[in-house]
């Protein structure tokens, strides 16, 4: 049972603690998507693409933008646990390595071609992803659909990155790549002028395996950020999710002292310093030890229930 798992679910005690605690975000949800409303929306797909493109989309532009920052290794990524069912998988993995490193300097301007491939292979990593996630419950060729798991089955088998890119760039849509590539640009724009020092890629925390192993987005500097690349606005779980990533943080190991969120299809990230954001969604317990306390005591109630209902 995930964090997301547990804010979502309306009977959770998880649920309940957000509720009671920050009893403010409703409103506060609904200000900063009147303020993005005003915000140009970048969005190169075509008219009336289904959800799960946007959705395909958002997951490798979270690839993506880390990469501007670090090469995480193929094994570390989710993505590597999806393609755990395709032989290839090793040899792909090491090619994937080999090639970023050799390509994606830190927060380097890719030539068009370059960006066109780096958007391709982040693609195909979104969808390895899901099938990561998916813990085979369903058969891979349920999970991707009759479309896409043959593209991913072929892609990864090739020995090289150069045949691998050949089958995506004849499969993939191009409006789908120009669209990440679009997005992929902004947050490079943005990166190079927040001239942030440190980062930390898939953070997780003290209280990460309490959850099942919550992992945030990335942390720049002490803010921590979550990357959404939805089109429609943002809700009341978003920022909950924010605010337990933070609890999550017994030890406060990451010095974390703002909660952000970068919305990739308007450029912009947003940030609140946490006793300021804490005080205006509501929340009367100004010591964050103490709420964290009460946190903890919901998620191990939460857990609890579930152990010993399986």
């Amino acid at each position: 049972m995930s964090l997301t798992s547990l804010i979502r679910s309306s009977d959770s005690e998880t649920k309940r603690f957000f509720d009671k605690h920050f009893p403010n975000v409703t409103e506060a949800v609904k200000l900063i998507n009147q303020d993005l409303a005003a915000k140009k929306l970048h969005d190169c797909l075509p008219k009336k693409s289904p959800g799960h493109v946007y959705g395909w989309v958002g997951t490798a532009f979270d690839y993506r933008a880390r990469y501007y920052l670090k090469i995480t290794p193929y094994k570390q990524l989710m993505a590597y646990s999806g393609g755990k069912i395709f032989e290839n998988n090793q040899t792909f993995g090491k090619n994937l390595d080999a090639w970023l490193r050799r390509t994606q300097k830190p927060k380097k301007k890719l030539t068009a071609v370059q960006e066109r491939n780096i958007c391709l292979l982040t693609l195909l990593l979104a969808k390895l992803e899901v099938l990561g996630r998916a813990y085979m419950v369903e058969s891979p060729v349920e999970v991707l659909g009759e479309v896409h798991y043959p593209i991913v089955k072929e892609a990864i088998a090739q020995p090289t990155i150069a045949k691998t890119l050949k089958i995506l760039a004849g499969k993939y849509d191009p409006n789908v790549v120009k669209d990440l590539a679009a997005l992929s640009r902004i947050f490079r724009k943005n990166l190079v002028a927040w001239n942030v020092r440190a980062s930390v890629l898939n953070p997780l925390f003290a209280g990460s395996a309490d959850v099942g192993g919550a992992d945030a987005d990335l942390i720049l500097g002490s803010v921590l950020v979550e990357i959404k690349c939805k089109k429609r606005a943002i809700g009341r779980n978003d920022i909950f999710q924010l605010i337990g990533y933070k609890l999550l943080d017994y030890r406060n190991w990451y010095g974390i002292d703002c909660l952000g969120i970068y919305f990739g299809r308007y450029g912009i990230l947003e940030y609140w310093p946490i006793q300021k954001m804490f005080k205006g969604l509501g929340c009367s317990i100004s010591s964050i030890s103490k709420l964290r306390e009460k946190f903890r005591r919901a998620i191990e109630k939460d857990m609890r229930f579930i152990n010993g209902y399986l």
